[in-house]
């Protein structure tokens, strides 16, 4: 249980969703000069602003990278576990 709670929540809802898609891609298209009129149809205002704060949009990326940390420390757990049958 404690795999499948912190697989779906730390590693899908804040690193895939939050890291990935709200900061690492969201950042990746718009400095490779897509379209505005574009990038704002996959991120859409008030829910997403323009990236203009370094802090807030480098520490949104990190949030991605300890996430893949994170899931191959937990992969590592399911594995130990699974090997000594208490899944």
């Amino acid at each position: 249980m404690y795999t499948a709670v912190s697989f779906i929540v730390f590693e899908l809802g804040i690193g895939l969703f939050e890291g990935l898609y709200n900061h690492v891609l969201k950042n990746v298209l718009f400095f490779s000069g897509m379209p505005l009129a574009t990038w704002r149809k996959l991120f859409p205002a008030p829910a997403y602003e323009i990236p203009d704060n370094l802090l807030f949009e480098s520490t949104g990326i990190l949030q991605f990278f300890v996430a893949l940390v994170s899931t191959f420390y937990l992969l590592k757990i399911y594995k130990n576990a699974r090997k000594s049958g208490n899944n």
